[in-house]
């Protein structure tokens, strides 16, 4: 599992790009997501992307999901 640290910047930088970042993980792809992958230290965020969208409905499980969920559920 990810260290707190990473899991503490990883809720921050969601909370921050929250809109841009429901968006881009609903296309698979995007700045945000390139981001989120730095965050994660995850190399290819083209799979961390693709992987992202196939678990949407996962990840948002309401329109109105905490930010500490979103990161909880990535």
């Amino acid at each position: 599992s990810p260290a707190p640290l990473k899991v503490g910047q990883a809720e921050a930088y969601i909370e921050a790009n929250k809109v841009a970042l429901a968006n881009d993980i609903a296309r698979g792809n995007g700045e945000t997501i390139v981001g989120l992958s730095k965050v994660y230290g995850c190399s290819n965020s083209q799979e961390f992307g693709q992987a992202l969208k196939s678990n949407y409905a996962s990840i948002y499980p309401s329109a109105n999901a905490s930010s500490a969920e979103i990161t909880h559920n990535i």
